[in-house]
């Protein structure tokens, strides 16, 4: 009986000891915010982007991620309204290559549809990255709610 006692001290004397130096050595928590630098360095000009052109400015609202189908030399983006819109820089034209609910056909860029785009993004769809299947040229498409889509689309313009 007294070796069961002593043990069973033991034991909640090593528990305690434990308990009490972890509270005890728990390295504090001190947060200190970050300041910015007051200039930044000074990088070299250069002119690469002086001959840029902006092509299909204000077309879509909430353009992500961007890819090219090297068999067309079409460009494809999802778009904030769920669309994947194609584009075709030489011509300067786009379509609507497809769309992940039909029902949602509302042009983007109008008020009803940009003060309920939180609301109509999970049932509209949000394309966020793609990638063009070079068997195919078929878009693996990342969709938020959806997942992983594979999407075969067709080019309604003639080139």
């Amino acid at each position: 009986m007294r070796g069961a006692c002593a043990l069973l001290g033991a034991a909640t004397a090593a528990v305690l000891a434990v308990l009490y130096s972890t509270a005890e050595f728990a390295p504090p928590l001190h947060s200190v915010a970050w300041t910015p630098p007051e200039s930044l360095p000074d990088v070299p000009a250069n002119a690469r982007f002086a001959k840029a052109k902006l092509v299909f400015e204000n077309a879509f609202v909430g353009p992500e991620s961007l890819v090219s189908d090297p068999a067309t030399g079409f460009m494809y983006s999802g778009v904030l309204d769920g669309r994947i819109v194609g584009m075709d820089v030489e011509s300067e034209t786009w379509w609507t290559a497809f769309r992940f609910n039909a029902s949602c056909a509302d042009t983007p860029g109008d008020a009803p549809y940009l003060s309920l785009a939180g609301v109509r993004e999970v049932s509209c769809g949000r394309p966020l990255g793609m990638r063009v299947d070079p068997r195919d040229g078929a878009l693996f498409v990342l969709e938020s709610y959806t997942g992983l889509v594979r999407a075969r689309v067709v080019c309604a313009c003639a080139r």
